[in-house]
């Protein structure tokens, strides 16, 4: 959903309206505009239904950049319409039938698009991985957002309370292990068959893997003892 975040971003700068003008507009939180913008919320039906009667925009341009900005008159959608095109993304973001990873590219729409696979995880859970220390083989698959390019990327979709508020339940990450893993990055981190999603806070010769709820508890490894960590690189929330 990066482009489509993207374009709203882009649409509401060049009007020059700040992100509390527009959510006022919309009648929403100013955060949720401050979350579609950074992708980390998707655009539900009933959001989408008032950008397009309240901004005057189009939706097929919105979601996938094709088309005139704004719409005529005539080309005025229905709820049913708009719910039909968020079920067609559903199918694009993840597959469940069995596939080797390495067939990662598909077409839809006469569109490439790239998948990856999926994992299922909270707490320390239990995941296969590769002789390269990277999680695989994968049941499931997941379209990847179209501006990650690592070919090692992977995804994980979150159970759990974990890591709410700040992920809920459902959401996709994809994650990134060609890139550097900072103090304060979240990441999937594998400690021996397990891994786990946390945020990672690095001193001298720890890691410690934090959850947000902090009802949870937190874990404290010497750094020869977590195996990888992987950088979150993208959160979907799921529709």
């Amino acid at each position: 959903m990066s482009g489509a975040s993207e374009r709203f971003r882009d649409f509401r700068e060049q009007q020059r309206l700040s992100q509390a003008e527009l959510a006022e507009r919309l009648g929403v939180p100013q955060k949720h505009i401050s979350d579609v913008e950074r992708g980390r919320t998707s655009f539900r039906e009933d959001f989408l239904l008032r950008v397009h009667e309240r901004l005057g925009l189009s939706i097929d341009w919105l979601l996938t950049g094709k088309g005139s900005r704004h719409f005529r008159p005539d080309e005025r959608v229905d709820p049913d319409e708009v719910v039909g095109v968020l079920q067609q993304l559903r199918g694009m973001m993840e597959t469940g039938a069995l596939a080797r990873v390495a067939e990662d590219t598909t077409h839809y729409g006469g569109l490439a698009v790239r998948r990856v696979g999926l994992f299922e995880i909270e707490g320390q859970t239990e995941i296969p991985f590769t002789a390269s220390g990277l999680p695989g083989p994968a049941e499931r698959l997941a379209t990847c957002p179209d501006d990650l390019t690592d070919p090692d990327a992977f995804a994980c979709r979150l159970a759990g309370n974990s890591m709410v508020p700040e992920f809920r339940p459902g959401t996709v990450l994809f994650f990134m292990p060609a890139a550097q893993v900072n103090s304060g990055d979240y990441v999937f981190a594998r400690l021996d068959d397990r891994a786990t999603f946390r945020q990672a806070f690095l001193d001298d010769n720890l890691v410690r893997l934090v959850p947000v709820n902090r009802n949870f508890p937190e874990i404290r490894l010497p750094r020869d003892k977590v195996r990888g960590m992987f950088r979150l690189a993208w959160a979907m929330a799921r529709f």
